[in-house]
């Protein structure tokens, strides 16, 4: 059981999920069997039979599509991540309680581009909270990058981003932040990331271990808000 939790985790299954597609396919395993036995009692053609062995046709297209696009789709390609918190507004709306408060947005996220190139200033990513970083939290969480590897960013007394000696235009951000960061240099394989809402975040500015996100921690990119259909949207980087 602890190897099937650490594939799970690995491919970020959910396991209930996981169990429903094991048991689907220990159910399709017994179809096959108990076809088997059948064909070997009745060796002439059946209507019936014939009828039934196009319902077992529909289940393994059903079950394939469903093997595809949970075990390959999601967890290499995209998947959809709701947002659960604050600190990506204006630009995002997210809540733990959207009974209260309205729906959440809910964001395709691209795992294969970060495949093929490192992430940009400006994307916004999700990416998951570990000790590296802070032991308050756990958990997938959205961020905007503000600088990657190589950068020296800082956050000045007025709370402004200052990247590279220059002070960031942000329209995105909500206001500045009521933080201070002396100036750090980005090391490789990481990025700074920052939430739009920045006084009501847990970021770079705030984590109480390393202010810099591991690559190897990301999720991958939003590229477009897809629920509620009202705000549905592209999403645009810096």
């Amino acid at each position: 059981m602890d190897v099937v939790a650490r594939l799970l985790s690995r491919w970020d299954l959910d396991p209930v999920v996981g169990l429903l597609l094991l048991l689907l396919l220990l159910a399709r395993l017994v179809l096959f069997a108990v076809g088997r036995r059948t064909a070997r009692r009745a060796p002439r053609p059946d209507p019936a039979k014939t009828s039934s062995g196009g319902c077992l046709e529909w289940f393994d297209t059903g079950l394939l599509t469903i093997i595809v696009a949970y075990c390959v789709v999601r967890p290499f390609v995209a998947q959809v991540v709701m947002v659960q918190a604050s600190s990506m507004a204006p630009t995002l709306n997210g809540t733990l309680t959207p009974e209260i408060d309205g729906p959440a947005d809910r964001l395709l996220v691209s795992r294969l581009i970060y495949l093929m190139r490192p992430p940009r200033r400006g994307e916004v990513v999700v990416f998951r909270l570990t000790e590296a970083n802070t032991l308050l939290d756990h958990g997938n969480v959205v961020k905007r990058v503000i600088a990657i590897a190589g950068d020296t960013v800082a956050l000045n007394d007025r709370g402004r981003v200052v990247l590279n000696g220059r002070e960031l235009t942000e329209p995105y951000a909500r206001d500045a932040s009521d933080r201070v960061v002396s100036a750090q240099t980005v090391p490789a394989g990481s990025v700074f990331v920052l939430g739009d809402n920045r006084r009501d975040s847990r970021d770079s500015s705030r984590f109480e271990r390393s202010p810099f996100v591991p690559l190897s921690t990301l999720r991958g990119k939003a590229v477009a808000v897809v629920w509620p259909l009202g705000r549905a949207r592209l999403l645009a980087g810096q």
